[in-house]
């Protein structure tokens, strides 16, 4: 497993490689967890998750509404979630954006930890705090700024996606590269 320590100005964030069981088991976390995923991913690593603590969503952006988010503050209030409880939410950007606004703004905050699973969330949407939800049509026009506690990047989960999902994810870093710096693209 490796650290890297990620400070901004939303505060600091730990990323971490690694496989997931060993990296959660690492974090020694209060027993107070709640896990957020989406179909897809649950069917596929329903053994990393605890039963009946998994809210399980609709895959697709039509899960990033305030009903969603309603549900979720109901099972999250049924759990007894407290300022001690963490929030893991795993899946992609879209698992991420939710895991991450419903866990800023439950409580006025929970610690929370994302666990990206597809290679476009693993470079880009898990990193920098954002959380967005829609409304009205209007994609992410409702959300916060609030980094995890930790982003734990397990690589394992890319074999399970189709290669479109692969090279969405290849094109992001290439932007990134392209907009950072010439030598982290000619790296590249």
């Amino acid at each position: 497993m490796k650290q890297i320590e990620l400070i901004s100005p939303l505060g600091s964030c730990t990323i971490i490689t690694g496989p997931i069981q060993l990296s959660l088991s690492s974090l020694q976390l209060k027993s107070n967890l709640a896990f957020i995923t989406d179909h897809n991913i649950y069917s596929l690593y329903r053994n990393i998750f605890i039963p009946n603590r998994t809210i399980i969503l609709n895959p697709g952006e039509k899960s990033k509404s305030l009903l969603t988010m309603e549900r979720i503050y109901r099972q999250f209030i049924d759990w007894k979630l407290d300022r001690t409880s963490t929030v893991v939410g795993i899946g992609g950007g879209v698992v991420g954006d939710i895991t991450g606004f419903v866990a800023s703004t439950f409580m006025r905050g929970l610690p929370f930890i994302l666990v990206p699973t597809s290679l476009l969330a693993q470079a880009d949407s898990s990193i920098g705090g954002k959380n967005g939800l829609n409304f009205m049509g209007y994609k992410n026009i409702v959300g916060t700024y609030s980094q995890p506690r930790y982003i734990i990047l397990d690589f394992n989960f890319l074999h399970t996606l189709p290669k479109l999902e692969i090279r969405n994810g290849i094109a992001e870093i290439i932007k990134h590269a392209l907009i950072a710096r010439s030598s982290f693209f000619h790296y590249l």
